[in-house]
This record gives C-alpha cells, structure tokens and sequence, in this order.
C-alpha cells in the first residue's frame, strides 16, 4: 500500500502596509467625514453684549439679558437675570437681582438692589431703593 501524501501548501497574502496606501485615498475617506463632524456640531451661538466682561465701557454683566440693550452707557453693573435690560446710554448704574433696574434707558446714577428693584424706573436719577 503505497499512499501518496500530498503536500499542502497554504499561501497567506501579505498584509498591505498601511502606509503603502494612496494618501488621496484616505483623503477621500477623511474629508467626507470631518465635514460631516462640522455640519453635525451644534452652533456656537455668541451672545451681544458678551456675558463676563468683554464689554466697552468698563461695564460688567452677568446673566440672562442683562445689560442687553446696552449701546453707548459706560460703568454699569448687572447682575442677575434682565437687570439693567433696556438701558441704553445710561450711566454708572448697579442693578442686582431679577429684572432691577428693567426699564432704565436712560437714566444714571441708580443702584436698585432685589426682585425688581426700579423696574419701572426710566429717567429717574440718583435713586438708590433696596427691595428685600
């Protein structure tokens, strides 16, 4: 019994170098994709003024709308949300708390401090009320 045994070789194909590979190839693959990263992130939004300083003037703000209708008033400080919302050239005021200070356009020189302190204050000068 003469069996005749059969040698079996099994060729692997080399593995391709990564770095062999078509640079424009990737591009083609990369490309698309960072794009669709751009197109897929959520817009930065900016907000006019800037919240936390950047503002003209050496005035300061800080929350939701406040010192939002801000044009040409120098020195003022708000803090809280719409203090100080609807001035306009108005100068050296402090607003502090909810909506204090909401409607002050153009008035100066006025330190409303708590819930709507002076909100319906808008040329009145030199008013310093405190709302507790």
């Amino acid at each position: 019994m003469n069996k005749k045994i059969f040698d079996v070789k099994t060729t692997i194909p080399p593995i391709r170098n990564s770095t062999s590979r078509s640079p424009s190839r990737r591009a083609f693959f990369l490309i698309p994709l960072v794009l669709a990263c751009f197109a897929l992130a959520p817009a930065a939004q900016a907000v006019s003024p800037p919240p936390d300083g950047g503002y003209a003037n050496g005035n300061t703000a800080e929350g939701t709308q406040a010192l939002f209708s801000l044009t040409t008033g120098k020195e003022n400080t708000a803090d809280g949300y719409k203090a100080l919302v609807d001035i306009t050239t108005g100068s050296f005021n402090t607003a502090t708390g909810f909506a204090a200070l909401f409607k002050n356009g153009t008035a100066s020189n006025n330190t409303g401090t708590g819930y709507e302190a002076l909100k319906n204050n808008t040329t009145a000068a030199r008013t310093q009320p405190l709302v507790l």
